[in-house]
């Protein structure tokens, strides 16, 4: 298993409290590509030491959009359990499926452990278990057995299982879609030696992944840790509020209740008892939030302590870690706010051009996006701190920093950039941003400006001004079309609903579509991080006193010039975004408070290059999709010329062609006879052709 550092350090704690028998993380072994109809991946088989019985019924391969990785791989036809890798996850462990070709048949696939003495009370098995698709979630059982040599399924009979969790045929089963620490207690084998057996027993679900099996012996019984205390850092006052309590399970056995209390200012204990069925295990970090709620009335900054009273009906033995503090500024009303959307691309990943296109979609006053480009020309050296925290794929993105409690994330994926956006342009700030005292000398290319803050609440801690500079319509030299890493990868080639679709050449080194500097321009890309990403202290106090007071801070810098035909640097193309953060040690605490974007000129923006050799005629049509009736909007070189239209089918065919010839830019176009569907529009003139997708639907 690959993880980021901040896990790392999670489970180093964690670790710290235990005497670890065994441990297997899958993480040192060589994985095999394979590429297959639906697919390619990476895999390979269990370690040496593990034990696979294998059910022989054939794997699904899984369709097209959803491939059943590794099992779409033809020698993996009748593969009990393997190790996978998942891009998305960052991460190898061991995979099973329950999607088989017989949708009556129940799947039977078992993985055993080595063999393990328990020599000491206090000692658990425990393992994180996921089951990724939401809808078809796996369930599974865990048996043991004293046969140390090699076992057979007669050697773990039904008294023998330790833990079971049904699929979600059954209702309410079915394993997370999120990794999971589970634990057993192994105090019933003390001064055994033992194996365990780890078996899918679902039936035409999707896949179970289990990673990081240790066997350990912990300190105390009962113990739980509270990271985190989630309540909104800033809100307003007489607005209710809720309290969601991050916790760990640092006790051998899994608590199946679990009493919390909480407190605001001067309040009285606010208690809630939390119950679990199957039991919050050993190493588990569980979120559980209070039915009651609470608000303050009256300005100022305040302290919301979490405290665990009971576990399963008795004492915590461990009170060190059992209560956690946060401040909240409660004030009268909160100034408008711009989100900071860091979005993560790079010319080398063909699914960025979808990022940039979803940003560009909900951007707007309220929602600043910079997309900090990775491991491509347009990277810059200060964003590295920035991937190390917070990365795990290209087209993901932060939204002012902001951890999502609920998701366990900071960056999130494409689906969510709306949600997320929505929900962090509702937020509460208590500080507004401005970019004053801005000047720019087109001669000496010299900007300087100042990132003024102006706080209408109370904040305590390392908060800092800081400042970038983005810049739309770049692009590489044009007349170098090769993979440059200005070049855009294109995913999207043959997605009819892309603004990409049928646009560029395939590239057999990087098995993507390449984009020339015609057919994409990079937008609103990072080019200057002022003070890094992080910025700097000593400009607001760390001690309190900002309520009513402006801070700010100054920045310059002498815009470069380029001579190498990259279109890049060019002033009326370039924008200041200004920024207020806090900066807390964990990287989960690093919010943005507010920002600001203006533009470094008056000027109107510079396009570049306006005519592409390669395709001499452009358009565009709206509404699509629609019912047949649509409108063609021409560009005004193309007024007063002799175009021709045709609309073909998806396999080719033609069914439509005529001739048009306009004097003005919108022409109405009726295609009603055509029945629902996918087709391509294309407009000819003089032998140059530019086509686009067209939805039909009645």
């Amino acid at each position: 298993m690959r993880k980021l550092v901040l896990i790392a350090l999670v489970l180093l704690n964690v670790n710290s409290f235990s005497q670890i028998l065994f441990s297997e993380s899958f993480s040192t072994l060589t994985l095999n590509s394979y590429t297959a109809a639906n697919g390619s991946g990476v895999f390979t088989i269990a370690p040496s030491s593990f034990i696979s019985i294998n059910d022989s019924h054939n794997n699904n391969v899984g369709t097209f959009v959803n491939p059943n990785t590794p099992f779409n791989y033809s020698a993996l036809k009748t593969q009990g359990w393997l190790i996978g890798y998942n891009a998305n996850e960052n991460d190898t462990f061991l995979v099973s499926t329950s999607w088989l070709d017989s949708t009556s048949v129940t799947s039977d696939k078992w993985i055993i452990t080595p063999a393990i003495t328990v020599s000491l009370s206090n000692t658990v098995l425990r393992w994180r278990a996921m089951s990724p698709d939401p809808n078809f979630r796996d369930g599974y059982e865990v048996y043991t057995t004293t046969v140390t040599s090699v076992p057979t399924k007669t050697d773990f009979p039904l008294g023998n299982r330790i833990f079971t969790l049904v699929d979600n045929n059954t209702s309410g089963g079915g394993e997370n879609a999120q990794w999971t620490n589970r634990s057993v207690l192994l105090d019933a084998f003390v001064g055994q030696t033992i194996r365990f057996a780890f078996r899918n027993n679902s039936k035409d679900r999707f896949q179970l992944w289990i990673d990081d099996i240790q066997v350990a012996t912990v300190s105390s019984l009962r113990d739980v840790a509270i990271n985190k205390v989630g309540v909104k850092k800033y809100n307003l006052i007489n607005v209710n509020d809720s309290v969601h309590v991050t916790f760990t399970n640092l006790g051998s056995t899994p608590i199946t209740t679990l009493a919390l209390n909480y407190t605001y200012g001067t309040s009285t204990p606010v208690t809630y008892t939390f119950t679990n069925a199957l039991g919050w295990g050993n190493t588990s970090v569980n979120r559980v939030t209070f039915p009651q709620v609470f608000n303050f009335t009256s300005l100022g900054i305040y302290s919301v302590t979490a405290s665990a009273t009971a576990i399963n009906g008795q004492v915590p033995q461990n009170t060190g870690d059992d209560a956690l503090s946060v401040n909240v500024t409660a004030i009268n009303s909160s100034v408008p706010r711009a989100v900071l959307m860091e979005n993560f691309v790079s010319a080398y990943d063909g699914d960025s051009p979808d990022a940039q296109e979803k940003a560009q979609a909900i951007s707007s006053s309220s929602l600043i996006v910079v997309n900090v480009h990775d491991n491509d020309t347009m990277e810059i050296a200060d964003a590295t701190s920035l991937f190390f925290d917070y990365k795990k794929s290209n087209s993901t993105a932060l939204f002012d920093r902001y951890y999502f409690a609920d998701i366990n994330k900071v960056a999130v994926s494409k689906n969510m950039f709306a949600t997320r956006s929505a929900s962090r342009i509702a937020a509460v700030s208590p500080a507004s941003v401005t970019i004053i005292n801005k000047t720019y000398n087109t001669s000496t290319r010299q900007l300087s400006f100042d990132v003024k803050v102006d706080f209408v609440g109370e904040v305590k801690g390392d908060y800092r001004i800081n400042a970038y500079l983005t810049e739309n319509n770049v692009y590489g030299n044009p007349s170098d079309t090769s993979v440059n890493g200005y070049n855009q990868l294109n995913n999207y080639y043959s997605v009819p609903w892309s603004p990409y679709y049928l646009k560029g050449y395939f590239s057999n080194a990087h098995n993507s579509y390449l984009l020339n500097a015609w057919q994409y321009r990079h937008q609103n890309v990072l080019i200057k991080a002022f003070d890094g990403m992080y910025g700097l202290p000593g400009t607001i106090p760390v001690n309190g006193g900002t309520t009513g007071n402006s801070y700010s801070q100054t920045f310059t810098l002498t815009l470069p010039t380029l001579t190498t035909g990259v279109h890049q640097w060019i002033e009326d193309n370039i924008y200041i975004v200004g920024f207020v953060a806090e900066l807390g040690i964990n990287v989960n605490e690093r919010t943005v408070l507010n920002a600001a974007k203006e533009k470094i000129t008056a000027s109107a923006e510079v396009i570049g290059i306006e005519e592409n050799p390669f395709q001499a005629i452009s358009f565009s049509m709206f509404p699509n999709p629609n019912n047949g009736e649509l409108y063609i909007s021409l560009l005004e070189k193309q007024l007063n010329k002799n175009l021709a239209i045709s609309v073909k089918n998806m396999i080719g065919r033609m069914v439509y062609s005529g001739k048009l010839y306009s004097t003005m830019r919108l022409n109405e176009l009726s295609l009603k006879a055509l029945p629902d569907g996918a087709y391509v529009i294309e407009i000819e003139q003089n032998g140059h052709k530019s086509s686009q997708k067209l939805i039909i639907q009645h």
